[in-house]
């Protein structure tokens, strides 16, 4: 299995707004750095007290379920996969409903919802949600009807203002993600106390190349070209992966930005929040246990298993995700507190 993260991966801003400290009597917490809300919310759970054994012990054999709006994901998974080899996973690619980018906040927060009440009902103890469109959409509503782990992502900006030297970082995103409140707190949290201006973009058919399976056609560079290039006119010299399909663009985004671009995703960050809370929650699986991959789609199982493989290069297990949308009616909107 390739390491996805070929260019520079980080912890993401939440992840390095926290750090793990002992508790007393074994109990792992994490402390937190005062963030905006919706960036917390997208953290996770920062004190998360461990099941009682041997209840522990049981659930720790249970796999992490992972989603995301198409197969995009599949680069968070490698990640950690490659972090927390142990573990069984069960990664759902609504490939049947993707992209995400372009649907009202309210469909994807119920979407979300549908297919992480059926990864539990598969037995996850945890979900990841491996989309930024999804994070930036839902996770609050998630988090307030589920009480198992949920490790969300936040635009990996923070690293991005650490390590440029113009002052200008780009941020290549979706609609939903660049109109988002999480974003947007981001760039008001760490960008603009150090004076770095953040470019954000939302380049059209990459989500879509990806589901393809297309990494490099003459469409998806006029797409990616016509992101990029007005970033480095205006001194850019990061540029943030905001969406999870386009590490498997990396190479391309490369080739168009130059060497002296850093490329930054979230991979490695949200893989090794995933092994904090599984740690403070005791169910962390250990021992020499090799972890499979089984992956759900509600797409076309014969269009999106060679996909999916070829991808990740392994040769998993794919199988039809159902009609998900008809286990669960969505639920009525939920009233969060805002700030």
């Amino acid at each position: 299995m390739p390491h996805m993260t070929q260019e520079l991966s980080t912890n993401d801003a939440a992840l390095q707004a926290i750090a793990p400290v002992d508790a007393g009597q074994g109990l792992r917490s994490l402390v937190p750095v005062p963030v905006p809300a919706s960036i917390e919310r997208a953290m996770g759970p920062r004190i998360a007290a461990p099941a009682l054994r041997p209840f522990a012990e049981a659930a720790s054999l249970c796999p992490i379920g992972a989603l995301d709006s198409g197969m995009g994901g599949l680069s968070i998974v490698a990640e950690i996969r490659r972090v927390l080899p142990n573990e069984d996973i069960l990664f759902y690619a609504d490939s049947g409903n993707c992209p995400y980018g372009g649907r009202s906040d309210e469909w994807v927060r119920n979407r979300v919802l549908e297919i992480s009440n059926f990864l539990l009902e598969q037995g996850a103890k945890a979900v990841v949600v491996a989309c930024n469109t999804a994070s930036a959409a839902g996770l609050e509503h998630l988090r307030a009807r589920h009480i198992v782990p949920i490790v969300g992502l936040v635009p990996a900006v923070k690293p991005a203002v650490e390590i440029t030297r113009t002052g200008v970082v780009g941020v290549l995103a979706t609609p939903v993600t660049v109109r988002g409140r999480l974003l947007n707190d981001v760039i008001e949290q760490f960008a603009a106390p150090a004076g770095v201006r953040v470019l954000a973009a939302a380049p059209a058919g990459l989500v879509e190349a990806v589901e393809r399976g297309e990494t490099d056609t003459p469409a998806l560079r006029e797409s990616v070209a016509g992101a990029v290039l007005p970033m480095l006119r205006e001194g850019a010299d990061a540029i943030v992966l905001g969406c999870t399909h386009y590490p498997f663009l990396i190479p391309l985004i490369r080739e168009i930005a130059g060497d002296r671009v850093q490329i930054i995703d979230s991979g490695l960050g949200v893989a090794l929040q995933t092994r904090r809370v599984l740690e403070a929650g005791g169910v962390l699986r250990e021992g020499d246990h090799k972890g499979d991959l089984t992956v759900y789609t509600s797409g076309d199982i014969a269009t999106v298993g060679p996909i999916v493989r070829r991808l990740i290069e392994d040769d998993v297990t794919v199988l039809d995700g159902g009609t998900v949308a008809s286990l669960h009616q969505p639920l009525p909107a939920l009233q969060v507190e805002t700030q």
